[in-house]
């Protein structure tokens, strides 16, 4: 009897323990598959920490370079802002006419590089404010960023801020206009042009708000030089400079919308 006893308790704990390596097998398996199927997800503060390490950095880089001094300023860019729209036929006027051209001429050129000269110093105020814009953004928002796809962030802050950002950043631009004297580059030109009206055809002497104008150019330019850094780190992994931008985005590749 003990004979029969002794191969059928073998035969039971071999069974257990083939049982028990079948279940670890398993369970291990279904971790790997898990880890497989299933790919990382950040959380609501991971997306806004990633999100927001890239947004300072591509305002930093593009206020620094619309700043200048470099290719990338405003005075030796794209961006150059020249006179506004509606002053630019009375420009021409000026610049072909032999008589008004040199009395006139070098007074606009002057504000020109005013105007330009202001926007370059007004983007070392704005960093500061856009940053706080972007520290201050929400959760919800900074994952619907995150997946929203190239351009996402630039069209959140246009839809959203652009006015809010615009009412700040004028006094600063103001300032920075006021220190390359615009105003009194402004006021010979507007003077000069007014004081030949009929020269130039004018029905009535010209004014513009060239602190609001040049405050919407740098604006713009900010914002087309933050949609080329966002693009360039959601494109080039090469620009995700931190973890977790690199996982962010990562993640943020594979779930985007087109």
């Amino acid at each position: 009897m003990k004979k029969l006893l002794i191969p059928a308790l073998t035969l039971t704990l071999a069974l257990g323990a083939c049982k028990t390596q079948l279940l670890q097998e398993a369970i291990n398996a279904a971790g790997q598959l898990n880890t497989q199927t299933l790919p990382w997800k950040p959380s609501a503060e991971e997306a806004s920490q990633g999100l927001k390490e890239a947004l300072l950095q591509g305002v930093s880089l593009s206020t620094k370079g619309l700043a200048g001094p470099g290719p990338g300023s405003f005075l030796q860019s794209s961006y150059k802002i020249f006179m506004p729209a509606e002053l630019q036929e009375l420009e021409a006027k000026v610049r072909g006419s032999k008589v008004l051209n040199p009395l006139i001429g070098p007074s606009i050129d002057s504000v020109i590089l005013a105007m330009n000269l202001g926007a370059q110093n007004a983007m070392q105020k704005a960093l500061p404010l856009f940053s706080n814009s972007v520290k201050n953004m929400s959760f919800a928002d900074a994952l619907g960023i995150l997946t929203g796809g190239q351009g996402a962030a630039t069209r959140y802050f246009q839809e959203n801020l652009e006015g809010e950002l615009q009412t700040a950043f004028y006094p600063d631009v103001q300032a920075a206009l006021d220190g390359v004297r615009l105003g009194q580059h402004w006021n010979k030109a507007a003077n000069l042009i007014n004081k030949n009206q009929r020269l130039l055809g004018l029905s009535q002497p010209v004014e513009a708000d060239l602190n609001r104008y040049v405050t919407q150019q740098a604006t713009t330019a900010l914002f087309a030089e933050v949609r080329k850094a966002e693009d360039q780190i959601r494109l080039d992994p090469v620009a995700r400079t931190t973890d977790m931008m690199k996982k962010v985005f990562e993640y943020a590749s594979q779930n985007s919308t087109p």
